[in-house]
């Protein structure tokens, strides 16, 4: 496993080393990867490309725990991307909080009049959060420390909402069976709309977001939560070689089809 894929070692889908980390993948952006200015790539294909929203490139792009992410200020930064309607769904970031003031949103849909999904944590127990829909319906259990990466996923199967800490589960809710609100809203990175039509930004770094189609498995859950970028591993390749390989040569018979009679071994 390469500890630090960059845009110069990377791979994704069949040619990961995890291609199953790529099944039903709709939206795939890896800040360690590297800057790429004011826009964020959408490594799943899906060209749900993200714009960086009041920032900085030069200084918005940094480096932490010797890989890259974005730096939110909490004040107006925000990445905006493409929209992505799904029936069932799985969400996983990675995050570093910088603050504990207030409620940080990580990754959302939503605008002024329609709420899809929302994943984010609790300022006042660090508590991370999956909703569904509305504020009503929401899994939410686990601490998201102040001052630590920490890896989030909340997945939606139209009956359980449930929500994943570095990899385990920390609470879920049963029996919510309706769809996920369907609309053009595009993913918000680091930041949403609120009803009242005012934005809520988030003091966060953010690297490694994911969105899937279907639910993640629990072994998926501990493999993302393994390390940051862990999907974009390149599969191993054999090395071609001979089958046949060098013919031994001791040096005792190179130029030689002479033999040596033994009596005279040691005879002057």
């Amino acid at each position: 496993m390469i500890d630090n894929p960059s845009y110069q070692d990377f791979a994704t889908h069949d040619d990961s080393a995890y291609p199953d980390l790529w099944d039903g993948c709709v939206f795939a952006a890896a800040p360690c990867l590297g800057p790429s200015g004011l826009r964020l790539h959408d490594n799943s294909g899906r060209q749900n490309w993200g714009t960086l929203t009041n920032m900085d490139a030069g200084t918005d792009w940094v480096v932490d725990d010797g890989k890259y992410a974005i730096d939110f200020d909490g004040i107006n930064d925000s990445v905006k991307c493409g929209s992505i309607n799904t029936r069932v769904i799985s969400v996983a970031a990675w995050v570093y909080r910088v603050s504990g003031a207030v409620s940080p949103v990580f990754v959302s849909k939503r605008s002024n009049t329609e709420y899809s999904w929302e994943l984010g944590c609790n300022a006042t127990n660090g508590q991370a959060l999956f909703r569904v829909n509305d504020n009503g319906n929401n899994a939410s259990g686990g601490l998201v420390p102040v001052g630590a990466w920490t890896h989030v996923c909340g997945t939606y199967d139209r009956d359980v909402i449930r929500v994943f800490v570095n990899g385990v589960l920390a609470a879920q809710s049963f029996a919510y069976t309706a769809e996920i609100t369907q609309s053009s809203v595009g993913i918000a990175i680091g930041a949403r709309s609120n009803f009242s039509g005012a934005e809520a930004y988030s003091a966060i770094l953010m690297d490694d977001v994911r969105v899937y189609d279907r639910v993640l498995a629990r072994n998926e859950n501990r493999l993302l939560a393994a390390s940051r970028g862990i999907a974009y591993t390149p599969r191993r390749r054999l090395k071609a070689c001979s089958v046949a390989g060098p013919s031994f040569n001791a040096a005792w018979a190179r130029g030689s089809n002479q033999f040596i009679q033994p009596s005279l071994i040691g005879v002057a």
